[in-house]
């Protein structure tokens, strides 16, 4: 839930295309509110990534997708989040899962 909301919070911030002073701080308040939905969101995808990874063996085809993009929205709040260290080593995990 609290991903679905940033990502709303994410168009309206591409929705704003001026480069006006007004814009600017606008595009600022919009980020502080979806990153903070990030840090909310981050948690559940974080224990879904570790409990999905300690059964990765016996996972179903349609777990194994779930955990795929579990990994791959991690990814992507790691790399708004300025998170590189985690971004990488999901990036690592995701590239092992399609070998």
């Amino acid at each position: 839930m609290y991903f679905n909301l940033s990502i709303e919070v994410n168009n309206r911030m591409n929705d704003i295309t001026g480069n006006s002073d007004a814009d600017n701080i606008k595009y600022d308040e919009l980020k502080k509110q979806r990153d903070a939905l990030f840090m909310k969101a981050l948690p559940y995808l974080e224990k879904t990534a570790t409990l999905y990874a300690a059964n990765e063996i016996n996972l179903r085809e349609e777990d194994k997708n779930t955990y795929h993009l579990t990994l791959k929205t991690l990814m992507t709040l790691y790399q708004h989040l300025s998170q590189m260290d985690k971004c990488e080593a999901t990036k690592k995990k995701l590239e092992a899962m399609n070998r």
